[in-house]
């Protein structure tokens, strides 16, 4: 597959990218799509979950299709650990991740997002943390 190519965003601090993560099994190839929308100055308040949870190491990413092209993202193994089980069976699922949803190669998007991270989390309709797949340790 060919790495994804990440379309600008356009206006500093208003636009962001929101990740739809399609419906599966936990076995199933991971789909997500992406779509730019106004964060803020628009009359609809988008719907959104935005994901909590620790990058892990960079080595070895998981590629994940975008949308129906042959175009994938890599993604660390703790976020693709994380996408398959978060994702819902029946429904797509409306997430703000900061790894997927900001082009992590482009410096002046990167700084940019990161300036709206507070209003990107306090506009979530939930926050969700993801600490891990359970295991015989866990409570």
């Amino acid at each position: 597959m060919a790495p994804y190519v990440y379309r600008p965003l356009k206006d500093k601090g208003q636009e962001i990218r929101l990740m739809t993560l399609m419906p599966g099994t936990i076995s199933c190839e991971i789909r997500i799509e992406l779509e730019t929308i106004l964060l803020k100055g628009n009359d609809a308040k988008p719907q959104y979950e935005a994901l909590s949870y620790a990058w892990g190491p960079a080595e070895s990413l998981v590629d994940i299709r975008v949308g129906d092209s042959e175009a994938s993202l890599g993604v660390t193994q703790n976020l693709a650990t994380a996408l398959a089980y978060l994702r819902h069976e029946d429904q797509p699922r409306h997430l703000w991740i900061d790894a997927v949803c900001v082009n992590q190669h482009d410096l002046r998007e990167r700084s940019e997002q990161v300036l709206c991270m507070g209003d990107v989390y306090r506009m979530a309709a939930r926050v969700v943390v993801w600490l891990g797949p359970e295991d015989q340790s866990s409570n």
